[in-house]
């Protein structure tokens, strides 16, 4: 395995992402029975969530490594077929899901 998956902040980092992940995705199947206060949580872990893919994302682009070079390709390449990735350009994925959730915040009227 390589030095940048083997990295202990890689791991966590990769760990918290995909705990988030799997809480948002269930709980946006079931997000008309939620309450406000649990709508108001659900958008924050949304925001949560893309500042930490965010990071993630500029670790890969910073990194030499193999690996790291072959999971920027696979994001890159998961997110063009999702079609959140039309311009080719992951900062443009990530723009588009803040607008979302800005949008979210809005409905909620969620203040910062």
């Amino acid at each position: 395995m390589s030095e940048f998956l083997n990295s202990p902040i890689i791991n966590q980092e990769v760990s918290d992402i995909m705990k988030l992940q799997e809480k948002i995705i269930y709980e946006t199947f079931y997000f008309f029975r939620l309450n406000t206060e649990e709508k108001i949580q659900h958008v924050r872990d949304l925001e949560t969530l893309l500042e930490k893919q965010k990071i993630f994302h500029a670790r890969l682009k910073l990194s030499d490594d193999p690996d790291a070079k072959f999971l920027l390709t696979k994001l890159t390449e998961s997110a063009k077929v999702s079609g959140f990735l039309p311009s080719g350009d992951m900062n443009d994925a990530f723009a588009q899901f803040e607008k979302k959730i800005e949008r979210m915040k809005s409905m909620l009227d969620i203040k910062d």
